[in-house]
């Protein structure tokens, strides 16, 4: 009964939120095809293939997903699970979304931060390529400034680690001979580039390059308000734990993924 149900609040949601029956259509038999289809290697070739809806929340824009690059599951982490909701009350105006994959979680903070800036930091070119797909009028008018770019403990280049399901790809300091190399900044370094002196929220999903950032310098904090980060082990929450609180950060919430937690912090009222 649980799964039915779920099944049919997840229907509701995808006639709800997109703006006519061909982008409804489309999202439920691509998301059919997906859950089938990838479980079978030979389909892993297919990654570029992609489609195209328009949803309510960004009248007169395409979302362009890939059917088997792992877009449909973020799609519905982000839209449907809203695991990146903050309370109504918090407006942010400089918004750092790093890890950002195709620009879903910046699309989703513009549709309820309108005002925001947001600078999209992302290491791999497919993701980064869909990425300006869908954020391309807003790059145009200067809303989202798109880095293609790793981020690390220090800046030196790296090797990109990629997998069938792209939300996976990783940096690495292994020299892979197949391996795409990527330049990756410290996050000191990235704010100094582009000139931000406060960000008010700072998302952070690079799949485990988290724990180098933060065993080293993170005098950055100073400049950040808020941080919303995916935890990818136990170990690596505890380091980043100790060095939040260390900087006056408080635990408000997190919202439980698959196998990880999604964790919001907010620094103290001075």
């Amino acid at each position: 009964m649980t799964r039915i149900k779920e099944a049919a609040h997840k229907l509701i949601f995808c006639y709800t939120s997109t703006t006519n029956f061909s982008s409804f259509i489309k999202i439920i038999w691509f998301t059919k095809l997906y859950r089938y289809r990838t479980k079978s290697i030979k389909y892993i070739k297919d990654q570029s293939k992609f489609f195209s809806i328009s949803l309510t929340a960004f009248p007169g824009k395409k979302i362009f997903l890939r059917i088997y690059a792992g877009d449909i599951d973020i799609f519905y982490e982000i839209f449907y699970k809203k695991i990146y909701e903050l309370p109504h009350s918090e407006d942010k105006q400089v918004i750092i979304d790093a890890g950002a994959n195709v620009g879903l979680a910046t699309l989703y903070f513009l549709s309820r931060m309108p005002n925001a800036i947001i600078y999209c930091i992302e290491p791999d070119p497919d993701n980064f390529t869909f990425l300006q797909k869908n954020l391309q009028a807003y790059i145009s008018s200067g809303k989202v400034i798109p880095v293609m770019a790793g981020l690390y403990g220090e800046d030196r280049l790296m090797s990109l680690k990629g997998s069938h399901l792209k939300y996976n790809s990783v940096i690495t300091d292994i020299n892979e001979s197949n391996s795409a190399k990527v330049k990756c900044y410290s996050i000191s370094a990235l704010l100094k580039i582009f000139n931000i002196d406060k960000s008010d929220l700072f998302k952070m999903d690079i799949e485990g390059a988290e724990e180098n950032i933060f065993r080293s310098d993170v005098s950055w904090l100073t400049v950040v308000s808020s941080v919303l980060i995916e935890f990818h082990s136990k170990r690596i929450e505890e380091i980043c734990w100790e060095k939040l609180r260390a900087q006056k950060f408080d635990h408000i919430f997190n919202s439980v993924r698959k196998n990880t937690s999604v964790f919001y912090f907010k620094k103290h009222a001075s």
